[in-house]
């Protein structure tokens, strides 16, 4: 059961990284492997020695949730196409920002509202904070790095353009098939429908 976090801060979209890991498991590689090249050959970058594991496993835990259609999207279909792949994996994992999603990127688009303010995201907060103990023992420094997290993979993956003080709703348009395979609570939210 997925629970409220607010990993998002240290492991954001990681789409370079995704699609890497994604590539070496279409082509046979286990998940063992892929944390081995991790450790030994640095294939994700990473500058700390004990964050390779944990850089690794997490991108694991994400594409372990796509099926091996969406997985072969992801490590060779066009790029605006697999950050979207890469984004359903992300809210397949992390509970608080498919909520976000749904409750308040869909629901603005679905009522023509193209703009997403700081106070949306803070409202969101304060509102999960009023039913989750988790979320309400977060200082508002987390918060904040939280949102520029949320709003740091909506960029990344195409899903928002930067406006002055605000971000444009923007739903990539991503070939039918391909959308299709993401379950209908994850289209609905992500404005593919």
């Amino acid at each position: 059961m997925l629970r409220y976090s607010s990993t998002l801060k240290e492991m954001p979209l990681l789409f370079n990284e995704m699609r890497k890991a994604a590539s070496l498991k279409v082509n046979g590689l286990d998940d063992k492997a892929i944390i081995q090249q991790s450790e030994t050959e640095n294939i994700f970058q990473v500058v700390k020695e004990r964050r390779k594991r944990a850089l690794a496993t997490k991108i694991l835990t994400r594409l372990r949730t796509l099926p091996p259609e969406l997985l072969n999207v992801l490590a060779n279909g066009s790029m605006e196409t697999a950050k979207a792949v890469a984004l359903y994996a992300l809210l397949n994992v992390d509970l608080l920002f498919f909520e976000f999603f749904n409750e308040v990127y869909a629901d603005k688009h679905s009522i023509g509202e193209h703009f997403i303010y700081d106070s949306d995201f803070m409202v969101f907060f304060h509102r999960k904070a009023a039913v989750s103990s988790i979320v309400a023992n977060w200082k508002d420094k987390n918060l904040r790095q939280l949102r520029n997290a949320y709003k740091k993979a909506l960029l990344e993956s195409g899903f928002a353009k930067k406006c002055d003080n605000s971000l444009e709703i923007t739903p990539p348009l991503i070939e039918k098939e391909v959308s299709r395979l993401f379950s209908e609570q994850h289209r609905k939210a992500m404005c593919l429908e």
